[in-house]
């Protein structure tokens, strides 16, 4: 429960409606709407676990892939959506008298780097700052919740967390922006030898920038990815597939310019790209007769040490039966 002095409520989600309702569907949500802006000349605490590369080609201003006049008008109604949905829920927060803070920098950041948080609220139940951080998905996503918290989220708020001694822990609400589904929250505790490892780390890389010969980070290597296949008669989908490709980073990238071919699903790289990644996507192993195989024996040692690390079956949830 969420303590707050407008009463208790059981989520986040609640919060925002009771808020919402209180002011009949206008709720006044204009000072929280964030206006801070994105520096391009620095390294960013919500970047510490993207692609190194690539921070790094955004330093030296690299150009980018073009993108349709459509993508950018879709994009920018999106970033709009979810800065309405933070500012209400920050907005409820301030309303029932629990709001801490709101879009502040972090203190104490090395030199050359920016980084601020959503919010930090007070939990009156255990007497704790708490730090919360939103994100806004496609419903669809939610179709793969079993895989969240994503790591890049996991390494951004725990960079929050390393900045702030007085918080404890930090919530990360995955609220889908058409509305059809149920907000889901993970909890991340902190881990401050990470996030100073990492830091080191991107601030060397950033230093061999300046050297005569350049000196980029490591291409991301591949990825393994499993896919699901629903069991007859069960509530819940069993690992079906195998296949090893290129991260997603390197997929939605804007330096390297690769396309995939709808058809052949073949990857090209533009000769003007910075980085070419392999972008070629194969099959490693799949079930035939109930029984899962590798059909890549070249990739059979490190395929059996990822399924350990992942969920293998995975419950239906009623939501997504309907």
């Amino acid at each position: 429960m969420l303590p707050t002095d407008r009463g208790s409520y059981e989520s986040l989600a609640h919060l925002r409606y009771a808020y919402t309702e209180n002011y009949q569907g206008n709720p006044p949500i204009e000072k929280y709407l964030s206006t801070e802006g994105w520096n391009e000349d620095t390294l960013h605490i919500s970047e510490l676990g993207k692609c190194p590369r690539q921070q790094m080609y955004r330093l030296l201003k690299q150009e980018k892939q073009p993108r349709a006049l459509s993508t950018l008008a879709n994009e920018s109604l999106m970033y709009i959506q979810a800065n309405w949905i933070h500012a209400l829920t920050v907005g409820a927060l301030d309303w029932a008298g629990i709001l801490i803070a709101h879009e502040r920098s972090l203190p104490g950041l090395p030199d050359g780097w920016s980084g601020h948080y959503d919010a930090l609220f007070a939990d009156r139940e255990t007497n704790e700052f708490v730090g919360a951080d939103f994100k806004t998905v496609r419903s669809n996503a939610f179709n793969f919740a079993y895989s969240w918290p994503k790591p890049e989220h996991v390494w951004q708020v725990q960079g929050y967390l390393a900045f702030l001694p007085r918080v404890k822990r930090w919530y990360i609400e995955y609220i889908d922006r058409g509305g059809a589904k149920t907000p889901q929250y993970r909890v991340i505790e902190r881990d401050d030898a990470k996030i100073t490892d990492r830091i080191r780390y991107l601030n060397m890389c950033r230093s061999l920038l300046e050297s005569d010969e350049i000196i980029y980070p490591y291409v991301l290597p591949p990825e393994f990815s499993l896919y699901y296949r629903k069991v007859n008669n069960m509530p819940y989908k069993d690992y079906n597939t195998a296949f090893v490709g290129p991260s997603w980073q390197c997929e939605w990238c804007p330096y390297h310019h690769g396309i995939q071919n709808k058809v052949t699903k073949e990857w090209t790289t533009y000769e003007s790209s910075p980085c070419k990644p392999d972008m070629t996507k194969k099959q490693v192993g799949k079930t035939e007769k109930n029984i899962f195989k590798c059909i890549s024996p070249e990739h059979e040692e490190s395929l059996n040490l990822y399924l350990k690390s992942q969920l293998l079956r995975i419950p239906i949830e009623e939501e997504d039966v309907d």
